[in-house]
């Protein structure tokens, strides 16, 4: 896959403590400590001097000038025989996440929104977002936002407006239900967040989608009932939460994704179940050379979106790491990738990493 011009990011400026309270989960329900990935739907916000190391927006651009700069001419995606190898029961997923990964925005006018009626301009959108955040800061967010109708099956209207505002206060909710951001630790209602996230996701919110898949992954841990909803299909509801996700606009979605594609959570290694219909054992999840192939373009489509995020940096040279330039690997990782990509990506997650390392140790700047 060619490495396609990024987008200029705008993050928050961030010291060592700042970043870790605005732009880190430190929620061990989420994540771990001191994990680089942004916790939040929103992405934070630059108020920092784009010339200085303590700011995200500059480690993002020289980030993106490295890709620019070793960009080489656009590649096949995979190849005939690649994608003739696809499993008939996988060919409908595979499909799915070909679109987000190979359609680019001018060859797909049928892209799909969020849902119908959903035009609204980004001055409306902040408007949604602004009126949310004033209930939070006002310790209102339950009282304003917090009925049944955003747990239960819902479907766009007429008013363009009121339908991003459905669906950015239900992605909101859940987080608040589920992890607490926004209320009391007393207001926490994992369940009901749940539901609100499965509600929201059924009615293509790319935001619920997101957070529902999040949810799946975790289990039980993050709200009670999920492994019983999940059953003996982890692997698909789990994906297919994200898939959507990506499908409706959400770029946050391709890392978690790529994650999960690239290798089996900890939870299910190892575990399986008996199938009467098979009379044998099956594995709860089971990660197939389709998924690697979708994890490796993922990974490049989360550095796109994200050139300083540093777990996408890391898990793609976690790939790369047995492949035999032009030739692949054992479990048929894309074979068009080259000495030169191998190269490039390990020098990348080297001088993120030294970027990084160098931000966080930077004085934040004067007010």
């Amino acid at each position: 896959m060619s490495r396609i011009l990024i987008a200029l990011l705008c993050f928050a400026a961030f010291s060592t403590s700042a970043f870790a309270d605005t732009c880190l989960n430190t929620d061990k329900e989420k994540y771990a400590d001191n994990d680089v990935r942004s916790s939040d739907y929103g992405k934070c916000k630059s108020t920092g001097p784009d010339n200085s190391y303590s700011s995200v927006t500059t480690i993002g651009k020289q980030m993106e000038g490295m890709l620019q700069r070793n960009a080489p001419e656009p590649r096949r995606q995979f190849s005939a025989e690649e994608s003739s190898s696809i499993h008939e029961s996988d060919r409908e997923r595979f499909a799915t996440g070909q679109y987000s990964i190979l359609c680019e925005v001018e060859a797909c006018v049928d892209r799909p929104s969020p849902y119908p009626n959903a035009n609204t301009t980004p001055e409306q959108q902040q408007a949604v977002r602004e009126q949310i955040k004033a209930a939070i800061a006002g310790g209102k967010l339950l009282e304003t936002y917090g009925d049944n109708r955003y747990a239960r099956k819902w479907v766009s209207g007429s008013d363009p407006v009121a339908n991003w505002q459905m669906c950015e206060v239900a992605t909101t909710l859940t987080q608040a239900y589920v992890y607490g951001n926004g209320v009391t630790a007393a207001q926490k209602d994992p369940a009901k967040g749940l539901a609100i996230a499965r509600a929201g996701c059924t009615a293509n919110c790319g935001g619920t989608c997101l957070e529902l898949g999040r949810i799946f992954a975790a289990g039980d841990s993050a709200a009670p009932g999920v492994d019983k909803i999940l059953g003996k299909t982890p692997h698909d509801q789990t994906v297919f939460a994200f898939e959507t996700a990506i499908r409706n606009g959400i770029t946050a979605a391709y890392e978690p994704l790529a994650d999960l594609n690239s290798g089996t959570p900890a939870r299910y290694k190892g575990k399986t179940y008996f199938n009467l219909a098979e009379l044998d054992t099956d594995s709860y999840w089971i990660n197939s050379s389709t998924d690697r192939r979708l994890a490796y373009r993922q990974y490049q489509k989360c550095l796109k979106a994200d050139p300083s995020n540093l777990n996408c940096a890391r898990g793609i040279n976690l790939l790369l790491k047995n492949v035999t330039p032009n030739r692949g690997d054992v479990f048929k990782l894309a074979s068009d990738i080259t000495a030169e990509d191998i190269a490039f990506y390990a020098e990348y997650q080297q001088k993120l990493e030294a970027l990084l390392v160098t931000a966080q140790n930077t004085p934040a700047p004067a007010p």
